[in-house]
């Protein structure tokens, strides 16, 4: 058996558990996990269809300053449109479209699209939405440091997967302007820089629901045919099979969590974080989402460790695991 063969064997196990824990009456706690997987499937489509719908429209507007791009600076363009957006918000098919390298596609939608992209384009304005007023001081200091460390965990991601140095540093250049520029933002001006974000989370659902759009008329309306989109039958399994890990991954973090209350409980004293902040890492691992309406409970310290692990951590075993086993299998 393969490394992806044993993931997913431990994921149906997952599923399989909480959907009989659904239909029993949630006896165990499992089967609202089991639920809240699918209730996220709305807001999923929104984004990932809508932006994979109307992907290769983007992508072939943005060839004309991408090939400059590439020529003068040797910079991928895939690894400038995952610095800003989430693989699976269009990182991903913009990488595939618009990358003149393979393995620099793999670098940019596998590690800046599940670091940088998340963080910038759903992370920060969907967690400003959530956590209290008082909060906010100490979610910056964690995104600073997350975003501080996170060209780090590209680099030894890389090394890891045997992409070649020269490659990664010259594609990690915007992901560093960017940190840069967020560093300066949020310590000189906080106020506008996570204003700035908030713009970039809107923009992209708005882009989104125009993909979604085009996507009604050309798969309902009779007669109406949209050129260079992505088939509908594509997208929907894309957003399907992510929504299914996701069925058997969140339950499994809440099983982790149940099983390890004691020894996390342990962990977070001798780092100086409390219960709800331990708790708040490892549901981090499903969805950032759980994490955050804990913020307010967690202590200062806690807040800070969550919102830096958000950056690199987050999602590690929900929808970045989904999408990768939907759009990379290995064998």
């Amino acid at each position: 058996m393969t490394i992806n063969d044993y993931i997913l064997l431990i994921l149906s196990i997952g599923f399989i558990i909480a959907a009989f824990d659904y239909v029993l009456g949630n006896k165990f706690g499992l089967g609202n996990q089991f639920q809240q997987a699918f209730a996220m499937l709305g807001s999923l489509m929104i984004v990932i269809v809508g932006m994979v719908t109307i992907a290769p429209i983007i992508a072939n507007g943005l060839a004309i300053v991408s090939e400059p791009l590439y020529i003068y600076t040797g910079i991928d363009p895939a690894a400038v449109i995952n610095t800003v957006l989430a693989l699976d918000m269009g990182g991903y098919a913009m990488a595939e479209t618009l990358s003149y390298s393979e393995e620099a596609a793999l670098f940019a939608w596998v590690l800046l699209g599940t670091m940088y992209g998340p963080t910038l384009s759903f992370t920060v304005p969907v967690a400003l939405g959530i956590i209290h007023k008082d909060d906010v001081s100490y979610f910056i200091r964690g995104i600073l440091l997350g975003i501080i460390c996170a060209p780090i965990g590209c680099l030894l991601g890389g090394f890891v997967a045997g992409f070649p140095l020269s490659m990664m540093l010259i594609n990690l250049i915007p992901a560093i302007g960017a940190s840069i520029i967020i560093i300066i933002g949020l310590s000189w001006k906080p106020e506008g820089t996570v204003q700035i974000f908030t713009w970039l989370g809107r923009t992209v659902t708005v882009i989104a629901v125009i993909g979604l759009s085009v996507l009604m008329m050309d798969a309902i309306f009779p007669g109406v045919e949209v050129s260079g989109i992505t088939p509908i039958e594509e997208s929907m399994a894309i957003v399907g099979r992510i929504v299914l890990v996701l069925a058997g991954a969140i339950p499994l973090t809440y099983l982790l969590s149940k099983a390890l209350r004691k020894p996390l409980q342990s962990f977070g004293e001798r780092i100086g974080i409390n219960k709800e902040s331990s708790t708040g890492l490892l549901a981090s691992l499903a969805h950032a989402i759980p994490a955050f309406h804990l913020f307010h409970e967690m202590n200062p310290r806690g807040k800070v460790l969550v919102a830096s692990f958000a950056v690199a951590g987050a999602f590690v075993f929900g929808g970045h695991l989904g999408s990768w086993l939907e759009l990379m299998p290995i064998t």
